[in-house]
């Protein structure tokens, strides 16, 4: 998938002679030894590689360099394949939207519904709909009917009793898997040299409840088995998931493609889900193939080759080239949903989080711009200056600009971070209320967001245009420069796809609500690690630069973050210890929150050197937070008070399970009291809300 055309051998030893030369004469220890100290040095690499980035490793076996062998042929081309898959979830989901609307507008799709009596059972509209969708082709309807022991004639009544726009509907959904048929088959004869065996339509006659008597011309629609009706499919489900964990440690890991596998032809015993999910699902695994299938193959062939292996495992340690594999195989997984019950109610409770703590949050929007610090580390001050000049100087027109030339910047407001990508960018059955409100609740944040991103994006992009090679053709010194732009982003303002995660955010659904608000810091995390390892300690000058490197990463934010939140929340007065103190806890807080596991200790550290109250109880890991104010709820109930605290206890606790932005109105609910008491006049308190400690 590179650009070029150059073959593999010679990229191969491209790749191996860069990371040779880049390695100098380090040497990694590989060997297994099976002693207290070697198991505890394992351990704690292990931990660390965990926590870094795949694009940040492929930097430093550049050298640290822009534009490197591992960037040129395994991340630039990651990119291309997020931004390709993040457009087409966008476009499938208008799409889907809009074919949905009107039917959604006919009724309620959930429910017991109407009982059957040829079937002897209920089917809810929602139900009712996904039948009809599974009639399109013979495989589907043969499933569909001896799934259960049906005949046609027995679920005629259910084909008879939706409406000729429920009819055209189920057409439509059809026609939407149809419409990716080209490229399919396009991608299919380049990797597999020829088409798949494609599922034929079968055309469906009926009359509706409308009395109209129409023809459907069929189609395809994904088989989704119900795993709780059939221990057969059950088995299947196990054995799928089974051979999804052993891809990339035995095998190379790729993407799933049920839609071009050939279909037996009689399939008994096993009903079909009835449920909206296969929709969804299927709509999610042909555009992540489409998306990603082609580069999976790549980065596969890369990572696994014997020399680039040796290369690297020699010299930074088999905790890198694990990292790689483990990443291609999440990247192959991509967004698929856990089907066990733990998952199912932590996954919620987990975009709950996010939306409880982010949504409409005035306060975390204002901080945004702060990660301009960031960027100066990664592009470089002067660079970063002139991309703020420019976007001082014509917001709009930067905007405009940018996202003319980058699909990565068209797409930042869904992927700028994984809880936002997961709640607003994946294919899935939402309310056209609730996809306006999710919508709504990022807006504050993404909107500040772009005083960071887009002066880093043009500083990165001038900086590309400069230092390209004087004999490179315009036009790829135009699209190389763009693509390191939108890497200066990635690696300055962090992401939230699969593809920019590290290790540690990847992981399943228990792990990440230990991550939820984490990317920021993994961004910091991993631009210290690579300027602490670019740096010559022999060099006065670089160790002097490094200390800049860190008082911008891990000291301005801090210092600026606590005091931006002491100007605009009004209070009391602060005198000079207190605000120490604060500033005292505030570095404490961002440096611990560097590692997953320390940032859950950051309460304990800042109790025992006095930086903060034993009064303020630390809520402990956001995407847990839930539980700790179900715990304080409970305790107001008890206390039969209808006081502040059983308000902010059953608000926080509501967010989380609604997917409010409790946060935002907490603080605005005290800014109000605050303002109805006479303790401010500071409109100000509306919004940042207000700090009786003050």
């Amino acid at each position: 998938t590179a650009a070029d055309n150059r073959t593999f051998s010679s990229v191969k030893s491209t790749m191996v002679s860069s990371i040779a030369e880049n390695a100098g004469n380090r040497q990694a220890n590989n060997r297994t030894r099976d002693t207290l100290g070697s198991r505890a040095v394992r351990l704690f690499k292990g931990f660390l590689a965990a926590h870094r980035k795949t694009a940040s490793l492929a930097r430093e076996l550049d050298g640290f360099k822009d534009a490197g062998p591992m960037w040129t042929y395994l991340i630039q081309t990651m990119n291309a394949a997020g931004d390709r898959e993040a457009t087409m979830r966008a476009e499938a989901t208008q799409r889907l939207y809009a074919l949905a609307k009107p039917v959604m507008a006919g009724g309620r799709m959930g429910g017991k519904g109407k009982h059957f009596p040829t079937l002897g059972e209920s089917l809810n509209r929602g139900e009712q709909i996904v039948m009809a969708l599974n009639m399109g082709n013979a495989g589907n309807l043969q499933r569909l009917l001896d799934g259960r022991g049906w005949t046609i004639e027995q679920v005629r009544p259910v084909m008879q009793g939706l409406t000729a726009a429920d009819w055209r509907f189920v057409q439509s959904v059809w026609d939407f898997f149809e419409s990716y048929r080209p490229q399919i088959a396009a991608k299919e004869r380049r990797v597999m040299g020829k088409e798949p065996n494609w599922v034929e339509p079968q055309p469906v006659q009926v009359t509706t409840r409308d009395g109209e008597n129409i023809t459907l011309a069929g189609g395809y629609f994904p088989i989704v088995y119900d795993p709780r009706e059939s221990g057969r499919a059950e088995q299947q489900a196990d054995a799928e998931a089974a051979r999804q964990q052993m891809k990339g440690a035995f095998v190379a890991a790729t993407t799933r493609r049920s839609f071009t596998k050939t279909r037996a032809d009689a399939v008994k015993g096993r009903p079909l889900s009835l449920t909206w999910d296969a929709l969804f699902r299927g709509a999610n695994d042909v555009i992540h193939d489409l998306s990603w299938h082609e580069w999976v193959i790549d980065a596969n062939r890369i990572i696994k080759n014997d020399e680039i292996d040796r290369a690297i495992r020699s010299t930074y340690g088999a905790e890198v080239v694990q990292q790689f594999k483990t990443a291609i195989r999440d990247i192959a997984a991509g967004d698929a949903p856990t089907a066990d019950a733990l998952a199912k109610v932590l996954t919620p409770l987990r975009a709950g989080a996010a939306i409880a703590g982010l949504g409409l949050n005035l306060m975390n929007a204002a901080i945004q711009p702060l990660g301009l610090t960031q960027s100066m580390v990664r592009v470089g001050t002067r660079w970063v200056a002139m991309g703020v000049a420019e976007w001082a100087k014509s917001p709009v027109g930067l905007v405009r600009q940018v996202h003319e030339k980058s699909e990565f910047m068209r797409n930042r407001a869904r992927t700028m971070q994984r809880e936002l990508n997961e709640i607003q960018s994946v294919v899935q059955g939402k309310t056209a209320m609730r996809q306006k409100l999710d919508t709504l609740m990022f807006v504050p944040m993404q909107s500040l967001q772009l005083v960071a991103d887009l002066p880093t994006w043009w500083g990165a992009y001038q900086k590309a245009l400069a230092q390209a090679p004087v004999d490179m053709a315009q036009e790829v010194v135009e699209d190389r420069a763009v693509a390191l732009a939108d890497q200066a982003v990635l690696d300055s303002q962090s992401g939230g796809q699969v593809k920019d995660l590290s290790l540690v955010q990847r992981g399943g659904p228990l792990q990440k609500l230990f991550t939820v608000f984490y990317g920021f810091f993994s961004a910091a995390y991993n631009l210290g690690v690579e300027r602490a390892k670019a740096t010559n300690y022999r060099s006065p000058l670089e160790v002097m630069h490094l200390a800049w490197d860190f008082l911008l990463l891990y000291s301005v934010p801090a210092v600026l973050g606590a005091l931006l939140k002491d100007v605009l929340q009004p209070g009391g007065d602060d005198d000079e210890d207190e605000l120490v103190r604060k500033l005292v806890a505030e570095h404490i807080s961002y440096l611990m929150g560097l590692l997953v596991g320390l940032r859950e200790i950051t309460g304990a550290v800042q109790y025992a050197t006095g930086t903060r109250q034993f009064d303020m109880a630390y809520g402990g890991p956001a995407g847990l937070r839930f539980f700790q104010e179900l715990d304080k709820l409970g305790k107001q109930v008890g206390q039969g008070e209808l006081d502040r605290a059983l308000a902010r206890s059953v608000v926080n606790v509501g967010g989380v399970l609604l997917h409010l932005p409790a946060a935002q109105i907490n603080r605005t609910i005290d800014g109000v009291i605050a303002i109805s008491e006479g303790k401010t006049e500071n409109p100000a308190a509306l919004a940042f809300g207000f700090d009786p400690g003050r």
